[in-house]
């Protein structure tokens, strides 16, 4: 969640051979190291015949050797692309014309290679892929024990006073929509499809099948974000929010309105450890919701966000106010930072108002929905 932003959010991703403009070149005609970000199934070798389940299907040639080859095509390494996306910031999801860097804290979600990310699998060597599979188990814990914290104390003020009650009923309420969206956004099918061509689906290294509508992959909950989990998410990251704003407010008045007689030394440490917590979650979720709240509204993808799909920038070599896509590699990295978002280029872009509705209102749990809106 916390790669979120992306957190999650992780808002990671290199570009791979499914970005080739030619998806008909055989695997003699992509560049060594092309592959690198395709996992293979257990008990395949790199020498087997097996073929990556994309969009795209690459096919042995069939002509004779003599055959001119296709010309090289120029690919951003992973590396080089995991720098590109440090780089980034929020500054572009709310619309700013700078990118900038990263908002304070953010700056290992921006690029995370080393813990998976859209296309490639964890580093194994790296100490964060060995922690990445117990951060969905960590986030729960946390915020369950947080929520235990507030309730615990709560429940005996409950009695004498309505204002008690109703806190506590609110924060019972939160912490179960929270943790409800929680396990069901790393245990849910995000929407995979058999569908190909798909324009808003992108196939992951977690999954066999494409996603619809693939947002991004949450290294903190172990799990990619599309169709079917997207709001789920955005539910969650907002009521993570809540929950360390309230949790803060509780601890302040705990501490300042009981005496001394009812709180003892134990229980305002206890208070200002979750304080403390509470305001470092709620500060983290803050930024994954603003960020996340800037690409609805604009009913862009943390994908399309990523590969610079919807953003323009004037090049050097004409003047002119140019697709990032459409400039060369060294050129696009050159004015990365200058990029702008171009709401000509979003084809799904409608307006915020009709983009929060669609996003909040159409049915997504009918197979027949393509995520193409």
């Amino acid at each position: 969640m916390y790669s979120s932003a992306g957190s999650e959010l992780g808002l990671q991703g290199a570009r791979s051979v499914q970005s080739l403009p030619y998806p008909h070149m055989s695997s003699s005609h992509v560049p060594q190291g092309a592959y690198k970000s395709w996992p293979l199934p257990a008990g395949t070798s790199s020498s087997s015949s097996f073929q990556p389940q994309s969009q795209f299907s690459f096919v042995p040639p069939t002509s004779s050797s003599s055959e001119a080859a296709p010309p090289q095509l120029p690919l951003i390494s992973h590396e080089a692309s995991a720098a590109k996306l440090s780089r980034s910031g929020s500054h572009r999801a709310s619309g700013g014309k700078n990118p900038g860097d990263c908002e304070p804290g953010m700056e290992d979600e921006c690029a995370d290679e080393k813990c998976g990310d859209d296309v490639s699998t964890p580093n194994k060597a790296s100490w964060q892929s060995q922690v990445q599979p117990f951060l969905p188990l960590l986030l729960f814990v946390s915020t369950l024990a947080g929520a235990l914290h507030v309730i615990v104390f709560l429940l005996p003020l409950v009695n004498g006073s309505s204002y008690a009650m109703a806190a506590f009923i609110g924060f019972v309420v939160l912490d179960t929509v929270t943790l409800g969206c929680m396990a069901y956004n790393a245990l849910c099918d995000p929407g995979q499809t058999e569908t190909q061509g798909l324009n808003r689906a992108h196939k992951t290294w977690l999954y066999p099948a494409p996603i619809r509508r693939y947002d991004h992959y949450c290294k903190w909950l172990g799990n990619s974000i599309g169709l079917l989990n997207h709001r789920e998410f955005m539910i969650m990251c907002s009521g993570l929010v809540a929950i360390g704003i309230c949790g803060g407010i509780f601890d302040i008045v705990m501490l300042l309105q009981l005496s001394d007689n009812v709180v003892g030394l134990v229980e305002k440490v206890l208070f200002s450890l979750h304080f403390w917590y509470s305001l470092g979650l709620a500060m983290r979720a803050f930024w994954i919701v603003r960020l996340h709240a800037g690409l609805v509204a604009r009913n862009e993808l943390a994908k399309e966000w990523n590969d610079n799909r919807f953003y323009t920038a004037v090049s050097a070599k004409t003047g002119e106010s140019t697709p990032m896509d459409e400039l060369d590699s060294d050129e696009a990295d050159e004015l990365f930072e200058e990029a702008t978002y171009d709401e000509k280029l979003n084809p799904y872009d409608k307006g915020w108002e009709v983009n929060c509705t669609n996003f909040w209102c159409l049915p997504r749990w009918s197979k027949e929905q393509s995520g193409d809106f």
